[in-house]
């Protein structure tokens, strides 16, 4: 160890980033990102509380917020009456409940669950003799179904899921559209409740319905609900949902966008399973067409259609090519520049796995002029998607051929990454920044050999930026594995250019006391040009030092 390198380590007194644990490889990120069924139900919660048109239009909904609190106060009551023998009683409290789920914000859900209200409503159920009694309960229970996690429990528990599996069977479509609508209201609840709803009929019934149906607002539904139970961050049983592959397959090939969508987002998951069912549909056609309904430039599509490209070139590189065969990689740029922060994450994110791929498919990225884009993005935009992008510039500068590589420390990636070191927390990707940037190092050493120049030209890049201060500040990192690489590549990269610098000026000093001795050696002017020290000494006598010196 040099004494310059050991004295910096002795002056070091600053403080380290606090860096976060990260359990998970670059491979498996992707799991953290399959929250679609989560955001669908939430997007849909204040459609679902709308009046249905055929409620008794004597209720208004003007001033109900205004008018909650009286309402609560006669639940009770109304609960009460649900028992009474006369039937317009019956349905008037029904009502009363209904209209209490209607208001905007904040419906008094958990009040009416712990009313002892849901128990009669799911009574109501099963008495197919009034329709319309039957009718309003679902539509109610459908509504209770939109609450947190700890409101659909409760539910549940009340074993109104097989109810509702054996009222889709219903000869009333209305019905069945509630009942289907209840269902997967409970299953994008929770994973749980997902699986619980699995193990029943339900896919075979909605399978039916899909088939049969010419209501097209009961397809949709049923499309939906069918959605929600491929979908969560801890996937099903492949067995319990595999015959539902080719029903969203040919969904993207309709004309109503909403069946589109819920597909999208089923094939989203799909597209995580890799499976021979689901290898199978991953073709040019596929792709081809996902760009198109990609270039509709529908907001309702965007989401979900990246997320299938992303999880596609997350697979094999025979994968990967059909995604830049199908021609998505400008409509990607246009979107990374305009689109918003969800959509950008998705982009960059595929982008990261498409940099880790082939030669050929690194080149693509760079013939396409991503490599400027990515590394602003790196730089300025949110966290997450600076994240995802800096993911992009480490996987390329890992795996990329020494042109490649030069082309990056021309865009200037060196530099992204000394940014990205001074601001991220992330240990994994931290860790991989220095695997990169060692490898840019390694690789204009080699390029210094071939060229049979001593200099490392990205090396001093680097320093110039000042490259060595970040890696000083890694140094005593309590991440043992950062503190080791960082140590690693100033020791291997520049502490021997230090030391040979402090030889070299010991040599200059050394010649100038010695030709001083003599008077008619005294210097009289001391510059420096082109790296090479220049004396003119007294008299006519002009000496040049054979050293290099950096600058």
């Amino acid at each position: 160890m040099s004494s310059l390198f050991q004295k910096r380590l002795e002056k070091r007194k600053k403080e380290f980033k606090k860096l976060s644990n990260v359990e998970t490889s670059r491979n498996k990120r992707y799991k953290m990102q399959v929250q679609l069924s989560k955001n669908k139900r939430e997007q849909t919660i204040m459609k679902k509380r709308k009046m249905y048109q055929d409620i008794d239009n004597t209720i208004s909904l003007n001033n109900e917020e205004l008018e909650l609190e009286k309402k609560l106060s006669m639940l009770p009551t109304f609960v009460q009456q649900m028992d009474d023998s006369n039937r317009e009683t019956k349905m008037s409290s029904i009502l009363e409940i209904i209209k209490m789920l209607t208001v905007e914000d904040y419906p008094p859900i958990r009040q009416i669950i712990e009313s002892g209200a849901i128990p009669k409503l799911i009574n109501f159920l099963q008495n197919s003799d009034d329709l319309e009694i039957q009718f309003n309960s679902a539509w109610a229970l459908t509504n209770l179904a939109t609450g947190n996690t700890t409101d659909t429990t409760a539910l549940v528990k009340y074993g109104i899921i097989p109810v509702l599996v054996d009222l889709v069977e219903s000869k009333s479509e209305k019905i069945v559209l509630q009942a289907v609508w209840a269902l997967g209201n409970i299953a994008a609840d929770s994973i749980e409740h997902r699986d619980i709803v699995l193990k029943t009929r339900t896919i075979k019934q909605l399978s039916n319905i899909i088939q049969k149906t010419k209501n097209i607002e009961l397809l949709r539904k049923a499309n939906w609900t069918l959605s929600t139970l491929v979908q969560g961050s801890d996937l099903p049983q492949w067995e319990l949902i595999k015959d539902t592959l080719p029903i969203f397959y040919n969904f993207l090939y309709t004309e109503d966008i909403e069946l589109i969508k819920d597909s999208c987002v089923a094939l989203g998951f799909f597209t995580m399973i890799k499976k021979p069912e689901t290898l199978k549909i991953i073709t040019l056609k596929f792709c081809k067409h996902l760009v198109e309904l990609l270039e509709m430039q529908n907001v309702l599509l965007i989401h979900p259609i990246l997320r299938i490209f992303g999880n596609i070139v997350a697979g094999s590189n025979k994968e990967t090519q059909c995604v830049l065969d199908s021609g998505v990689l400008p409509i990607m740029k246009e979107f990374l520049e305009k689109r918003p922060r969800i959509i950008r994450q998705e982009i960059c994110w595929a982008l990261s796995n498409i940099c880790a791929g082939t030669t050929e498919q690194k080149g693509v990225i760079i013939h396409e002029n991503f490599i400027p884009i990515l590394i602003g993005v790196s730089q300025n935009d949110c966290l997450r998607v600076r994240h995802e992008a800096t993911w992009a510039l480490i996987n390329l500068c890992i795996t990329g051929t020494s042109e490649q590589i030069t082309y990056m420390v021309l865009c200037k990636v060196l530099a992204a990454f000394k940014e990205c070191l001074k601001d991220f927390y992330d240990v994994e990707l931290i860790f991989k920044i220095f695997i990169a940037i060692k490898n840019v190092l390694q690789t204009g050493y080699l390029e210094g050999q071939k060229c049979r120049k001593p200099n490392n030209l990205y090396a001093r890049d680097f320093e110039e930026i000042g490259g060595i201060k970040i890696l000083e500040s890694f140094f005593e990192n309590k991440n043992e594995k950062i503190s080791e690489i960082a140590n690693e590549i100033y020791k291997q990269y520049f502490s021997k250019r230090e030391e040979e610098e402090e030889e070299s000026l010991d040599f200059f000093n050394w010649s100038l006391d010695e030709w001083s001795k003599d008077e008619k050696n005294e210097p009289r002017v001391i510059y420096q040009g082109e790296g090479r020290i220049k004396i003119l000494l007294y008299g006519d006598k002009e000496e040049e030092l054979p050293m290099e010196l950096e600058k």
